[in-house]
């Protein structure tokens, strides 16, 4: 009997004395867990960061002007997005339509809204006009659209509540009936 209560003994003191170390073990693969997470955390933050900081940096190299300062602050302030972010929402729709709408419909927009083609890359722009291209892309399209909110941190519904405040815009400006028309079909979403 006392060899049997000897062996119990021995088996509940090994049974008590691993416990800690499992214990440890899980603590310790917890916390290479932890830290392997907060590491791929802090790499998807820097990247993020990185990539907003060289759309910041494109397009606060944009040259806004007249007209078109005008309406980046109003779209700014009324919708709640920076400045930036107007400024590249409002020169993707116009990258749009500088390629949909006829050249007579295109220069009836420019020619009453001043400081729309430095906005677009023309004029005296330089390299802010290559940086404008990298970010915006060869927009054609829509959807290039669409893209180009999504690098500018916008969603691409926002495309709708851009529409009417430059079609507004345009309007008080001058710009004829029928050409805001095609702006406003061009730039609605596909149903």
């Amino acid at each position: 009997m006392k060899r049997f209560t000897k062996g119990i003994a021995v088996a509940a003191l090994a049974a008590a004395l691993t416990q800690p170390v499992q214990a440890f073990s899980l603590k310790g693969a917890m916390d290479s867990a932890n830290s392997a997470v907060d590491q791929a955390q802090k790499k998807a933050n820097d990247a993020t960061s990185r990539s907003q900081a060289a759309i910041d940096g494109a397009t606060g190299n944009w040259k806004l002007a007249g007209d078109t300062a005008t309406l980046v602050n109003d779209l700014s302030s009324q919708l709640g997005v920076s400045k930036q972010q107007a400024a590249g929402g409002t020169a993707a729709l116009f990258s749009l339509a500088k390629t949909q709408l006829s050249g007579d419909q295109f220069s009836g927009v420019t020619s009453q809204v001043s400081g729309l083609g430095s906005l677009l890359g023309g004029g005296d722009q330089g390299a802010t006009g290559g940086m404008l291209s990298g970010v915006l892309g060869n927009v054609k399209t829509l959807a290039g659209v669409q893209q180009a909110f999504n690098a500018l941190g916008l969603s691409p519904e926002m495309i709708g509540q851009f529409t009417p405040i430059i079609t507004q815009f345009l309007g008080n400006q001058g710009v004829a009936g029928p050409v805001i028309g095609a702006l406003q079909n061009l730039w609605a979403p596909a149903t």
